[in-house]
């Protein structure tokens, strides 16, 4: 197509989409794209937590499909939970659902769904688990999965677990004096063995129990050999401090983030991209029709087009699958 081909366009899907919300996961397997948890305002100020089991967009036929699940009990409901393919299995770990009475509500088990036999397995690793989270980060590399940073429900946290997820063992490894604060809410991608964090916000509690948040644009890379955290030196058009947000490596090499919040919903018209191989960032004008902004939402990346869906605009939660296509940009 011509002009209007290029930037942002909503994806026009058939089928059972999952309802609106943020704070889900959101895993490109083969064709498919698996959309798992996340929650919802329901009327006032209360939450609906979703089930982790899966709900399918096909990419090819553009068909949303809610598969049979086997029998048997599935994890409980929850948000901002990460999910990371590992062979067939998605294992996921941590997150935060509904509160009530004493039951736990902030979670660090590790269920895995197995997408060959549509059945969930309860996995009990050994070794020194992390502390109940969400907000927090996954990273695969090399059969390890690294969970770093998130909330606690009072604050940030910036510790890192490692899982060997053959051997099912969870470690502390040894990390640099230098490391990112801790942090919530970032974005996370592994590049050629290195593990990239961009933005996030800060969450800590003062003496009198009253919560500061402070929002970061700095980006770090944790070296998985030598455990040794960098942080990247700003260059270029500075992103903006956000959280919330989501960001995808295209094939050209560029950490685009997309959306998010910084204390108000950010624009969806302009977007901040980070060159990998000259550590430039830049701003980068998007045409098409951009969403009027959203954040809590999860992305995936489709041969050169950005696929987002779910997440707040800024008053609803959003139900609709955006399309961002960077092979023009």
């Amino acid at each position: 197509g011509g002009e209007g081909a290029m930037g942002w366009s909503l994806l026009k899907v058939n089928g059972d989409p999952p309802k609106a919300r943020g704070g889900h996961t959101m895993n490109l397997v083969d064709r498919n794209i698996i959309v798992c948890g996340g929650q919802q305002h329901t009327a006032g100020s209360v939450f609906e937590y979703f089930s982790l089991d899966p709900h399918v967009l096909n990419t090819e036929t553009l068909v949303w499909s809610k598969p049979r699940v086997a029998l048997g009990r599935g994890p409980t409901p929850r948000s901002w939970h990460t999910a990371t393919l590992v062979d067939q299995f998605l294992i996921f770990f941590g997150g935060r659902g509904l509160k009530q009475g004493t039951a736990k509500y902030i979670f660090n088990d590790l269920p895995c769904f197995d997408l060959t036999q549509m059945t969930w397995e309860h996995r009990e690793p050994q070794g020194r688990l992390p502390s109940p989270r969400y907000w927090h980060s996954a990273a695969l590399v090399e059969r390890k999965l690294m969970i770093w940073g998130g909330h606690n429900g009072k604050h940030s946290l910036g510790d890192l677990h490692i899982l060997d997820v053959d051997a099912l063992v969870w470690s502390q490894p040894t990390v640099s004096p230098a490391r990112p604060p801790p942090l919530s809410n970032p974005s996370c991608h592994v590049v050629d063995g290195q593990v990239f964090v961009f933005g996030g916000m800060s969450c800590t509690l003062d003496d009198e129990g009253q919560t500061h948040v402070k929002y970061c644009n700095d980006t770090w890379t944790l070296d998985c050999l030598t455990m040794e955290w960098t942080r990247l030196r700003q260059r270029g058009v500075h992103p903006p401090r956000i959280a919330y947000h989501a960001a995808e490596v295209t094939p050209m090499g560029q950490l685009l983030v997309v959306g998010g919040w910084r204390g108000e919903v950010a624009s969806s018209s302009e977007l901040s991209a980070l060159d990998m191989t000259t550590g430039m960032w830049h701003a980068v004008p998007v045409p098409g029709e951009a969403p009027t902004g959203m954040y809590g939402h999860r992305s995936c990346l489709v041969g050169t087009k950005v696929v987002t869906f779910g997440g707040w605009d800024g008053i609803n939660p959003i139900g609709i699958v955006h399309v961002l296509d960077t092979a023009r940009l």
